[in-house]
């Protein structure tokens, strides 16, 4: 398998230089042989991805045997608990990072399994309308319901039967899974998938191009079409916190502050459209590029006539509390 590590590196960094497809460290990539699989290391962003070292390697056997014998009354807390130390236990090389939260689904499916949050994607996902968009489109794939990443979400999965064959699989108010042969049709494929989605939509603009730069307390937005975005319509913006479209909303935009004064880590100024952000550079980057996705993702729902379909306030409240977010957001 090594020999092919170059290939999903080169999937990797192409996915990750897509702020419309990937946002922040969300996404992630694997490959397996009989005997391993390799899997990104949580948190990094798939641009990161140089070389074995930002990979876990797993015994895929292992996990898919531990969701063969799972109870499944089991409680959602203790089952992710229960999961994320059967994974660990699988572990048979790492540089040192975890292995992906989605990692059970990952060494369920196929030889090259890429998962995004592509945008794309999720103005299906986000909408009431969207299943039944998606089987008339893509007639030839799964649709998963929402579930919590992690188990949960693997186990419905497997439970919708989409493990046998499905290469195309839609998960509702999170993303897109394509599973391929190789890591270059696998690239392929979810080209070919968007683009579909593009053109059904009627999508010609490029998508906005995203950019922060330095300032005396940290970052701040450069991005001139997001910023023309909020001062056009900033009333849009006041009801992020309360509309959650995907789980990653949550992860990364979870302090946001519309007083200019306060010392939130995300300021946003709905007069000028300025955002500053008192944090790293990394986590700044992703912020930008969820509230970027968040914005392009409601407002082509509403603007095609769709009905934004979002998650309970209490499902963002236990993403946000999830040992492997607060992991995954605390090496940004």
């Amino acid at each position: 398998m090594s020999k092919h590590i170059k290939d999903l590196i080169t999937l990797a960094q192409h996915i990750g230089a897509r702020p419309d497809y990937t946002q922040g460290g969300g996404g992630n990539v694997s490959m397996k042989d009989a005997a391993a699989m390799l899997v990104k290391a949580s948190g990094l962003r798939l641009s990161e991805l140089t070389d074995a070292s930002h990979f876990v390697t797993i015994d895929h056997k292992a996990v898919r045997d531990w969701h063969d014998e799972v109870i499944l009354e089991t409680p959602l807390p203790e089952l992710i608990a229960a999961g994320d130390s059967a994974i660990n236990a699988t572990i048979l090389a790492s540089g040192g990072g975890r292995p992906s939260i989605e990692t059970g689904f990952h060494a369920l499916l196929g030889e090259t399994v890429l998962h995004t949050h592509s945008v794309y994607a999720n103005i299906l996902m986000c909408a009431h309308e969207g299943e039944a968009l998606m089987r008339t489109l893509f007639p030839e794939a799964a649709f998963i319901p929402y579930n919590t990443p992690g188990v949960a979400l693997t186990l419905a999965i497997k439970a919708a039967g989409a493990t046998e064959g499905s290469d195309i699989i839609f998960l509702e108010n999170h993303g897109l899974i394509i599973v391929a042969p190789t890591p270059d049709e696998a690239q392929r494929k979810h080209e070919e998938v968007n683009e579909k989605l593009r053109l059904y939509f009627a999508l010609t603009d490029s998508y906005p191009t995203l950019a922060i730069a330095s300032n005396e307390t940290g970052w701040e937005s450069n991005s001139v079409a997001l910023k023309n975005r909020i001062m056009g319509n900033p009333e849009t913006l006041f009801t992020f916190k309360d509309t959650i479209l995907f789980p990653d909303q949550v992860v990364y935009g979870d302090a946001i502050s519309y007083e200019p004064t306060a010392p939130d880590k995300i300021t946003i100024d709905p007069v000028t459209g300025s955002i500053t952000y008192a944090c790293s550079e990394k986590e700044a980057l992703a912020i930008e590029e969820t509230l970027a996705a968040w914005l392009y993702i409601h407002d082509t729902v509403t603007e095609k006539g769709l009905t934004l379909k979002t998650l309970a306030a209490a499902e963002g409240v236990f993403i946000a509390n999830l040992d492997s977010e607060k992991y995954r957001k605390s090496i940004l």
